[in-house]
């Protein structure tokens, strides 16, 4: 699969308790917030790839278990620096300071920005506050990823992420 020939999809986009006076911004702040996650997605998908080769060079027998335990270690360390660079971008510090979040995930909890969502809410009723609500299926399961945003210095800056799922039906926040 070619990670580079993939595209962010447009999702459909929900207004209904946002301010007519914000609604032109929706298109600016989820088209962002998306090309971010998108970053993220070809991050995970790039370390996810590099380790299963290192697996399979270690299943042949052609890397010794402390040279597979190295590789791995330097690619966690390298996921880790890039990662910290691309969301040090997108979230406010305060976030993270308090949410870190390092691992590699395949397939990435943003696959949906390439693969498509079902829809996302859009919520402003302030001028510098935004939330964004992605509701898409893991398989039978139906999630939503929740962003709330807030400008700093004319960018928007996601300052809380929550996940929710079918299986307990709460909010739980953390790290993007």
């Amino acid at each position: 699969m070619n990670i580079e020939s993939e595209t962010v999809i447009k999702p459909l986009v929900e207004t209904c308790d946002t301010l007519e006076q914000y609604c032109d911004l929706k298109e600016k702040i989820i088209i962002e917030l998306f090309n971010f996650l998108k970053e993220i997605v070809d991050l995970e998908r790039e370390m996810s790839l590099r380790l299963r080769n290192y697996e399979k060079l270690a299943v042949d027998g052609s890397l010794t278990r402390e040279q597979m335990d190295h590789m791995c270690s330097d690619i966690f360390a390298e996921h880790e620096e890039r990662r910290q660079k691309i969301t040090e971008k997108k979230c406010t510090n305060e976030f993270l300071e308090k949410y870190r979040e390092f691992g590699i995930s395949s397939p990435s909890k943003y696959d949906y920005v390439v693969s498509g969502c079902e829809k996302c809410i859009f919520t402003m009723s302030k001028p510098k506050q935004a939330l964004v609500v992605v509701e898409f299926r893991k398989g039978t399961v139906c999630c939503k990823h929740r962003f709330r945003l807030k400008k700093e210095k004319d960018e928007w800056r996601i300052c809380a992420f929550s996940v929710w799922t079918t299986y307990d039906s709460k909010w739980h926040r953390g790290g993007v």
